[in-house]
């Protein structure tokens, strides 16, 4: 008898006839019945799809934040629109 008894010679005996019925399950000596479907066949239509679709919806954010300047000051004038461009 080891440390763990007779366990582990018990597992691996229930794990060998486990093996052994898996391997020996498919071999009944008779063959399998062939099985028929019938199945309509359509050729396949190219059409474009639109990658986008507009809905209707409410957006709320996890967190608040406060956003505020680093300087002093107030904004007296601006030279872009919004979303527009700007390089250096």
């Amino acid at each position: 008898m080891g440390m763990f008894g007779s366990r582990p010679r018990l597992f691996l005996h229930i794990v060998a006839l486990a093996a052994a019925t898996a391997l020996f399950a498919g071999c009944s000596g008779q063959e399998a019945a062939e099985e028929t479907y019938s199945v309509k066949v359509m050729k396949p239509v190219q059409w474009s799809s639109p990658m986008s679709a507009e809905v209707v919806a409410e957006v709320e954010s996890a967190d608040e934040v406060a956003v505020q300047s680093k300087v002093s000051g107030s904004v007296m004038e601006k030279y872009v629109r919004g979303g527009q461009t700007v390089v250096e």
